[in-house]
């Protein structure tokens, strides 16, 4: 009876030993297809991401490309819809001006008045020197643009201030025959553009004299 147990006991330990090892192999073997499925799940990932990321890039280039192409196609005077049909959807955009990779757009009564693309500052120049305008009446413009707005602004009296828009619109009537009144427009990118007063004009906004960066301060 005495060997009988001893055999037993014997037989259980070994049982339980080869049920351990099963396991041990078995959390091995899992731990192991874990790992091997995080990896997997990783280098997928990183995939996905790379192609996204080309993807991207490919589409930017595509714009860049595509917006180049078509700017040297513009026009002055162009409504919205035709440039965003002609050059694509801005990337920004306000009322008065849209940002293109290459530049921005200026629009006036929702109509292409000039940008900072070469192609469209070459029109805006060309359009500048084909305007019927005096030398004098050109250099009293330039002036008029060179004033900064700290200046303009406090002497509302002289240089009489409206909102259209997002952007600020001066008045000043020089008392000059050969040039009559010009018209400041002051978008939020910080660009100036002069008119020629026109009543029967939207706005009573004529032909463009003159274009620069804005002034908005004496030290600018």
């Amino acid at each position: 009876m005495k060997k009988f147990i001893t055999i037993s006991v014997t037989l259980l330990m070994i049982g339980l030993l080869s049920a351990c090892q099963t396991s041990s192999n078995t959390a091995e073997k899992s731990g192991t297809r874990s790992v091997s499925t995080a990896q997997s799940a990783s280098r997928k990932k990183h995939t996905i991401s790379s192609s996204a990321s080309e993807k991207t890039s490919s589409q930017a280039e595509y714009a860049i490309a595509h917006h180049a192409q078509h700017l040297d196609q513009v026009k002055l005077g162009m409504t919205k819809g035709e440039i965003k049909a002609l050059v694509g959807r801005p990337h920004s955009y306000s009322e008065n001006t849209w940002g293109y990779v290459e530049g921005d757009l200026y629009f006036q009564q929702g109509r292409l008045t000039g940008g900072t693309p070469e192609q469209v500052r070459q029109l805006t120049d060309n359009s500048i020197d084909s305007q019927p305008v005096s030398p004098q009446a050109q250099g009293v413009a330039r002036s008029f643009a060179h004033k900064p707005i700290i200046v303009l602004n406090k002497n509302p009296a002289v240089f009489p201030r409206k909102t259209v828009g997002d952007a600020s619109h001066y008045t000043w009537t020089t008392h000059n025959p050969n040039v009559g009144t010009l018209i400041r427009v002051d978008t939020p990118n910080l660009r100036t553009a002069i008119y020629l007063s026109d009543q029967n004009a939207e706005n009573g906004i004529g032909g463009l004299v003159y274009e620069d960066r804005t002034i908005t301060a004496n030290n600018d």
